[in-house]
């Protein structure tokens, strides 16, 4: 009787065992629950389809080669053989904000490992706004200048051109290490906030920015 009872006791711990390693493994796969109760969270912090992780102000700097305007006309330079091209040097503060897109749940993953009290979350990349920029600092000046050259009308022929590309200078910050970083921290205080208040067993959050790529 006491040789039945041990082992019935053994098949019940060992029962109880394996439902407790699938129960755990269970608590730790992704829970479209929690994923979907996070987007609605980080969606009430936005109105404009992106989440703001990082505000900044940078001072952008772009180059461009410009053909000199000799003595007000390219043609005399051209016929005297006379060079007279120039690098025009524009620079301005700028307004930047780096965020992620929210307009499509399917390029984010967020699942919550319970036993580790991890909660992961993989967003789409890291993207650099539009920048405001701050007219009024704009500055330009022409380096590897010719004596015969009207600066003037160079840097006007080259300004509206090169203002362009600001955007173009503004969307690589987004691969900065110290800006990533600074995103991640961001994504990171977001997620333990709502961690907190719905109750979810987390103490720290791993991010992954670029999740379709």
């Amino acid at each position: 009787m006491k040789k039945t009872t041990a082992i019935l006791a053994g098949a019940l711990l060992l029962a109880l065992g394996a439902s407790a390693g699938l129960y755990l493994a269970l608590r730790a796969i992704p829970r479209k629950g929690v994923e979907r109760e996070f987007l609605s969270y980080v969606e009430g912090l936005s109105e404009t389809g992106h989440l703001i992780l990082v505000r900044g102000r940078e001072r952008l700097t772009v180059r461009e080669s410009a053909k000199g305007q000799l003595f007000g006309d390219t043609t005399l330079g051209d016929l005297l053989r006379i060079r007279s091209d120039a690098v025009v040097e524009l620079s301005a503060w700028a307004e930047l904000s780096w965020a992620v897109d929210l307009a499509d749940p399917e390029r984010w993953s967020v699942r919550l490992n319970r036993k580790e009290r991890v909660l992961h979350v993989a967003s789409p990349p890291l993207r650099t706004l539009t920048p405001a920029l701050r007219t009024e600092t704009l500055e330009a000046r022409v380096v590897n200048r010719s004596v015969f050259l009207d600066e003037k009308r160079m840097i006007d022929s080259v300004r509206a051109a090169l203002t362009g590309r600001f955007e173009e200078i503004a969307r690589t910050t987004s691969e900065e290490p110290e800006v990533r970083g600074r995103a991640a921290a961001s994504l990171s205080a977001i997620a333990l906030a709502f961690c907190k208040k719905f109750g979810l067993p987390a103490d720290r959050v791993e991010v992954v920015f670029g999740l379709e790529e």
